[in-house]
């Protein structure tokens, strides 16, 4: 495939997405075009652009990629005639979604965080395989299961199957195109793949050839209990084994073939004939990272293709974190009202993507917690849990920043002792219509938030004068707002 005349639009409304996926897409030799909204795609299509592919990011505010894709669909239709194929972008891809997709007419959805590897897959076949059904892949981006997937697709053609625990090839056209595999898997994206020979050798002059070959046999027998679920085992000669193990350290790799090794004594329960064994690795390990609490470097890893693009992004993602929570508080602060609930929504669900892409696992999964919550209109749920949010969310973004020596931004600091105008205005209101209810609800979400010490004294008596009605409020409210 020349993939250099392919030209593929990516529409999302992260600047972290648009990047990853046009720094994906770019090294494989496709010209790629960023947009940040689905009204600025139809823009483009108006003036009579004509990608061959559009990557179409589903939740965004204003305008979704459901909306945007039929409007698309009408523009093509009036204009030219010709529908430019489009794969959606999604952090969810459920049944519902992917039916949905399918029923309008999209060709696939590409999972995020995205997958380096199947981006690239989907994306060259859709190009160049015409009207085809859609590629099945699991979406996974445990490194492991990625690589479990490519395995079951290299030894189709082999007649081998990938077993419960690993894979077991018994010939070599099988082993050698999982080892290119392998070397090209590395050498495009880093990690640590290391190739193990495993040699069975006689203990003693007095242990026949026969013996070795035998014990060679229960080797191969109980590999489904020696494997981990990534690694391949190829038989290579009558007593040796050659081992793929993905993904490792060298105190890993010891770990493992000390594993199997025990493991096979064991169930032989003879010391006659012995194991040997040399590694190589097929690919550089990255540099080391520095620990931060909650933060999988080898999650992010496999989302983010070299250490140039991971510095970055991750970086990108801390200088962001601030504006991100200052966005999801504006809609928190009236979260009862459908369009805020809607921008809640949608903010929170960009900070779980962000937050995985960069291997942000724990902090991903409380962003979901919430995503759900303002997807199933339940504003308790969101305002018993976004106060606990938002503290961790402010206490990760001070442990990467200084993890990484990045200056933490002095408006942050700033901007947590700072009541929110939007929510001063709801109590106010409140007051004023003798609303107990809208008065409880305001002073539980302002008591909630961390203050510093005179903000914090000052909203006492605030408190104190909303829950009696007391005029003395509207000063007090008026003094918080200057």
């Amino acid at each position: 495939m020349d993939e250099s005349i392919y030209w593929i639009v990516v529409v999302d409304d992260d600047i972290a997405n648009l990047r990853l996926a046009g720094t994906i897409l770019s090294e494989n030799g496709m010209r790629v075009t960023a947009l940040n909204s689905g009204r600025a795609l139809l823009e483009r299509i108006k003036a009579g652009i004509t990608p061959d592919l559009i990557l179409l990011d589903i939740l965004m505010p204003g305008m979704d990629g459901f909306e945007t894709f039929s409007e698309l669909r009408r523009i093509e239709s009036e204009t030219s005639g010709k529908h430019i194929p489009v794969l959606f972008l999604t952090a969810d891809d459920n049944k519902e979604t992917r039916e949905k997709a399918l029923s309008l007419g999209a060709l696939d959805l590409v999972t995020k965080p995205f997958v380096p590897e199947l981006l690239t897959e989907k994306t060259e076949y859709y190009l160049t395989c015409g009207d085809c059904p859609p590629l099945r892949y699991s979406g996974s981006t445990v490194s492991s299961e990625l690589l479990r997937q490519e395995l079951k697709r290299q030894l189709i053609p082999f007649g081998e199957q990938v077993k419960e625990n690993g894979a077991l090839i018994s010939d070599r056209p099988g082993f050698e195109a999982i080892n290119r595999f392998m070397t090209r898997y590395t050498a495009r994206y880093g990690g640590n793949v290391q190739r193990v020979l495993l040699k069975l050798s006689p203990a003693s002059d007095d242990v026949p050839d026969s013996e070795v070959r035998k014990a060679a046999d229960e080797l191969e027998d109980g590999a489904g209990v020696l494997l981990r679920k990534s690694d391949v085992l190829y038989r290579s000669a009558p007593d040796s084994f050659l081992l793929l193990v993905p993904m490792v350290t060298e105190e890993e790799l010891d770990g493992i073939i000390g594993r199997v090794i025990s493991v096979w004594e064991k169930e032989r329960g003879s010391s006659r004939v012995s194991i040997s064994h040399a590694s190589e690795s097929l690919g550089d390990v990255r540099e080391e990272r520095p620990d931060i609490d909650g933060l999988d470097w080898r999650y992010a890893q496999m989302n983010l293709p070299n250490d140039r693009l991971l510095t970055n992004t991750v970086n990108e993602f801390a200088e962001s974190m601030p504006d991100r929570l200052e966005r999801l508080e504006r809609s928190y602060s009236s979260i009862d009202k459908p369009d805020s609930l809607n921008s809640y929504r949608i903010e929170v669900h960009a900070m779980k993507s962000a937050a995985a892409a960069v291997g942000l696992l724990s902090l991903s999964g409380a962003a979901r917690i919430l995503e759900e919550a303002a997807r199933s209109g339940s504003t308790a749920d969101i305002t018993a849990l976004h106060p606990l949010f938002a503290k961790t969310w402010k206490q990760t973004y001070a442990n990467v920043c200084g993890a990484l020596g990045l200056e933490i931004r002095d408006e942050n600091k700033a901007a947590a002792a700072k009541v929110s105008p939007a929510l001063l205005d709801v109590l106010k209101n409140g007051i004023e219509n003798m609303d107990t209810e809208a008065v409880d609800g305001a002073l539980k979400k302002i008591m909630s938030r961390e203050y510093d010490p005179g903000t914090a004294a000052v909203l006492q008596k605030l408190k104190k004068a909303a829950i009696e009605f007391d005029d003395s409020a509207f000063d007090i409210i008026k003094e918080l707002l200057t």
